[in-house]
């Protein structure tokens, strides 16, 4: 860890350490994180994405983009984390498009 990084993640987060840049979202993902583990068996978010704002729950939705695109039109471009309401984290994977020749 070099000196722009904040302290380790807490216990349970995926994210090892913290750089500079996402140091401002800190409060933010650790509010998120504190989230599921009060809620995670919750039925009430079953199914949901969460955003947190301002280190607060500001929105849930089903949609992941409808529920990013309100929090972008309610609160700008500020820091903000969206994720699934259980945890679990969603892994995309982009692969390259393979032309064969006629």
């Amino acid at each position: 860890m070099n000196s722009t990084s904040a302290p380790a993640a807490p216990a349970g987060n995926p994210r090892v350490e913290y750089d500079a840049e996402h140091t401002r979202n800190k409060h933010n993902e650790d509010a998120y994180w504190a989230f599921v583990s009060r809620n995670s068996a919750n039925p009430e978010f079953e199914g949901q994405f969460v955003a947190f704002v301002h280190g607060r729950l500001q929105g849930r939705d089903r949609s992941q983009s409808d529920l990013t695109s309100r929090m972008y039109d309610k609160f700008g471009n500020v820091p903000m984390y969206v994720g699934r309401s259980s945890g679990a984290v969603d892994v995309a994977v982009v692969t390259p498009t393979v032309l064969c020749p006629e």
